[in-house]
């Protein structure tokens, strides 16, 4: 059977035995084969027929020289060189077919390049989604422009605290404001819901009825002028619905709150975006609550979860409205709180960038994340960039020859960066093509890793284009101009005399990028280590509890939290319960109140702000948490339930009291106990945010969270008999636990993405980058391959030739680490700052980056290293 390939290959093997035919005339005479052949092909002819007269055209090849000539200027232009227009669509064809061709003849050189540039591509294009998500949060919002969000800056001679809720009675207030278009409220609170057999917990949140003037959100069914306008009226979303009722109907049907109060679902609405700052399922109206049911319904210096946002009139100048509401305030405060409590606003866009604020009920990220993974973006692609800068140069010395044939028949320096530039525009866009295919493949990944909602069909939006415009565009002119331009400079003179001298002129700057790429994935690792470091350190750190082994529980049944000691008593009496505690929070709940509290004979003295946590007796047993100084609560001392208190270390010192067993407390206004005992210092919350001073409080009922110290190896059982006794006292109520564990990993939900994101980019980088390396070692083989053979002629071991390949790429690799590591180092140190509790930086991230970056090298140079030591030195001498 015919096969063409194997045919033109014996045919250039015949035209090689004449020796005054070079590389460079025989690949144009390749070339013009091929022409002949496609389009004797498409005239109906067999590729046999086709071949052998394309042949016979050229002619043999001792004639061939004059024939190549003329048949190349008949062929290629077609007409005269300096006739050719600027830009026409025949030598446009013509630059496609030389650069798909280019790309056919050498298939490893273009595979390396169109993986390299596909992967650049690709990351570029997730990060940017990932970007353009994070960026896009709230935007579905119609008047988002226009909606801002009030928040809470106390001030205090020990700092400015800023917070997200504000007083519950600012709204309606703020109403009346003239540059005020609405003034809405959410309070948050998570209560028992039930329907028929159905019962769980949820998060509710009250809203007034202009709430859906403001926010955008699209009811299913339900009037949106009334559906929260009566008292214990209640709309859901898509997703409770389904949860409660299935496909019915649920308008006109009603939820039990709390087990006791009924509210009328009047609507449904459409599940939330993702990319909302707020996803609310169940808004409930906000006259449902009053005076008799919610304390803070008319104080103006009690905070919770209670947030304002305001919707400003067309025009208006928010500057105005924060001025005109910070004068409200004031207008309600006495004089003492006027300077303590400062009002500001922030725009809803902003709230999703929004961490400096305490008491967040918002999904946030620091805005800095966009900054530094959309800078990784931009370093892969210019390792891309590099690796095919570094392929380019290292094979331009198999083009001089058809460079230089092409300068002599009339071709001009700048077609020929054209002609160079649309080969890297189509190797471009088969990367993008190919990037494409990868991106479909992990945004599953992606989004299972940093929770989001990613689409690929988000690329076809017109910022997007742009993107893709842009980066096709800008990648084409930086991975092919400098390629194009240095070899377009060829000389034709000394290409066909053969005397083109390979010098090093352009290999200090490929040193240089290769330097660059090391130096780039280097700290890309460093800064995966130190992540992952930290992380281990605030997952492990002593607390100074015993978080393991612990379930916690959200009791809503208050007759059960007047009167939990049979409850206690019956959980006991499994052996694999070993302790239990009733608290007002616990450890991760979030949960906690605050208060101002000073010694009493302090009479001038600020005072301290403070955790208030009200506990039982078993409180300290139950978590293990020492008493260093004094003593527990204990049952011996009838007074300790109201006129008892323990503080913590930190308590104790900003207090100044240097001996605090006795000293009489003020607090919750005009109460006072006596310090009976100091605990060691506990990591209620992040390890982000300092230990705050916290006040142990005495009262075995009301307690809210009850926390139970469990033998884990047989959990299941231990939970299901829990679930029995709960359901056996508190009959009507869900069962919702978490282990404290787990719930303590959940603060740190951001640095577990960023490390996997980060452990991502390290290796996309550090893969380029190796593409890179192929490319350097394979220029420098072919630049010292006469070298090579006479070392092995004159006796040179494989061994030392490939060592003398590779310490210079080792040397390399030190100079990028060298260079990287201080500018690594000031980086981590800034990151950890950002923790209050926070590991050093050791010296071993950097020693370990260093080995890995010499073995990675190593790895990569190790294959052509070989081939060009145990190559046949014959192959490069014999034409000396």
């Amino acid at each position: 059977m015919f096969n063409l390939e194997k045919e033109i290959k014996k045919w250039k093997i015949s035209l090689r035995k004449n020796q005054s035919l070079e590389d460079g005339y025989i690949a144009e005479l390749e070339s013009h084969l091929r022409d002949e052949i496609e389009q004797k092909v498409a005239l109906g002819e067999s590729e046999e027929a086709a071949f052998n007269e394309a042949k016979n055209s050229i002619g043999n090849s001792e004639n061939l020289a004059g024939e190549y000539f003329k048949s190349d200027t008949i062929s290629i232009s077609g007409r005269p060189p300096w006739e050719t227009p600027f830009w026409m669509p025949e030598l446009v064809w013509n630059y496609v077919k030389v650069a798909l061709r280019n790309i056919k003849r050498h298939k490893g050189y273009s595979f390396i390049n169109i993986v390299g540039l596909s992967l650049g591509i690709a990351c570029v294009l997730i990060i940017s989604l990932m970007i353009n998500y994070e960026l896009s949060y709230d935007d579905f919002h119609e008047k988002k422009d226009r909606i801002y969000r009030v928040y809470t800056e106390i001030n205090r001679p020990s700092g400015t605290m800023k917070m997200a809720p504000v007083m519950f009675p600012l709204a309606p207030e703020a109403k009346n404001i003239p540059e005020i278009e609405h003034a809405v409220r959410i309070s948050e609170s998570t209560k028992s819901v039930a329907y028929s057999e159905k019962i769980f917990f949820e998060r509710i949140s009250f809203a007034d009825p202009e709430y859906l003037d403001v926010f955008t959100i699209e009811l299913k069914s339900g009037n949106k002028n009334s559906v929260l306008k009566n008292p214990n009226s209640i709309i859901i979303s898509e997703k409770i619905a389904l949860k409660y009722f299935g496909e019915r109907d649920p308008v006109g049907e009603s939820f039990k709150i709390d087990n006791a109060t009924l509210y009328n679902i009047t609507g449904v609405f459409k599940d939330y975006p993702e990319n909302s700052h707020k996803r609310m399922n169940l808004i409930a109206s906000i006259s449902s609550l009053n005076e008799n049911n919610y304390a803070r319904f008319s104080k103006w210096t009690s905070f919770g979860n209670d947030y304002t946002y305001i919707l400003i009139k067309p025009g208006m100048d928010p500057k105005v409205a924060r001025d005109k509401i910070e004068n409200l305030v004031d207008s309600k405060l006495q004089e003492e709180w006027k300077q303590r409590y400062e009002m500001q606003i922030q725009p809803l866009k902003d709230i999703h960038f929004s961490t400096f604020l305490t008491y967040e009920f918002a999904k946030v990220i620091p805005v800095a994340y966009l900054y530094v993974f959309g800078t990784i973006a931009i370093f892969i692609l210019i390792i891309a960039c590099i690796n095919f800068i570094n392929l380019s140069t290292a094979r331009s010395a198999k083009r001089n020859k058809e460079v230089g044939i092409r300068k002599v028949v009339g071709a001009g320096k700048f077609q020929l960066v054209k002609q160079f530039l649309s080969e890297s525009f189509i190797l471009t866009f088969i990367s993008f093509l190919l990037a494409l295919v990868i991106i479909y493949v992990i945004i599953p990944e992606v989004n299972n890793l940093v929770k989001t909602n990613i689409l690929i069909s988000d690329l076809l939006n017109w910022k997007f284009a742009l993107i893709i415009f842009a980066v096709l565009f800008l990648t084409s002119l930086i991975a092919g101009g400098y390629p194009a331009f240095i070899i377009a400079s060829v000389k034709p003179a000394l290409v066909l005399k053969n005397s083109l001298i390979k010098s090093n002129k352009g290999y200090s700057l490929r040193s240089l990028l290769v330097i660059f790429q090391f130096a780039i994935a280097s700290f890309l690792i460093i800064g995966t280590f130190t992540v992952f470091d930290q992380l281990d350190y605030m997952l492990n750190k002593e607390l100074g509890f015993n978080k393991d082994e612990i379930i916690v529980l959200s009791i809503d049944d208050e007759e059960l939290m007047k009167n939990p000691e049979p409850f206690k008593r019956s959980l006991l009496n499994n052996s694999s319960i070993s302790g239990l505690t009733f608290a007002s929070g616990s450890p991760a709940s979030g949960s906690s109140w605050t208060d101002n509290i000073k010694p009493v004979d302090k009479i001038d003295d600020e005072k301290l702000h403070t955790q208030v946590l009200v506990v039982d007796y078993d409180f300290f047993k139950t978590f293990g948490i020492d008493i260093i100084s004094g003593r527990s609560f204990s049952k011996n001392f009838l007074t300790d339930e109201n006129e008892a208190m323990i503080i913590n270390q930190t308590a104790a010192k900003k207090l100044g009291l240097q001996n605090p067993i006795g000293t009489k407390i003020e607090y919750w206004g005009d109460k006072v106990a006596s310090v009976v005992g100091i605990v060691e210092d506990i990591h209620y919350g992040s390890l982000r945010e300092e230990i705050w001073p916290v006040i142990f409080i005495l009262n075995p009922t009301g307690n809210k969270y009850l926390s139970i110290k469990i033998n884990t190896a047989n959990s299941t059982e231990t939970i299901d008999f829990i679930k029995e006794k709960l359901g056996e006292f508190s009959p009507g109520f869900p069962f919702d636990f978490y282990f404290m564990n787990e719930e303590f990993e959940k603060f740190y939900k951001a640095e577990m993405s960023i490390g996997k994101l980060l452990t991502y980019s390290t290796f996309f980088a550090i893969l380029i980058s190796c593409i890179g390396m192929l490319g350097l070692v394979s220029f420098l083989t072919e630049q010292k391959s006469k070298e090579i053979g006479v070392r092995k002629v004159l006796g040179a071991s494989a061994g030392t030739i490939v060592t003398i390949l590779s310490k210079q790429f080792i040397k390399w690799v030190i100079i990028a680490n060298i260079i990287v590591i201080p500018l690594a180092f000031y980086f981590a140190e800034y990151w950890l700052d950002n923790f209050a509790y926070r590991t050093e930086v050791n010296y071993y991230i950097f020693i370990t980056t260093i080995v890995v970056s010499i073995f990675i090298t190593l790895a990569t140079v190790a294959y052509h290293s070989l081939k060009a030591a145990l190559s046949n030195p014959v192959n490069s001498l014999k034409y000396e």
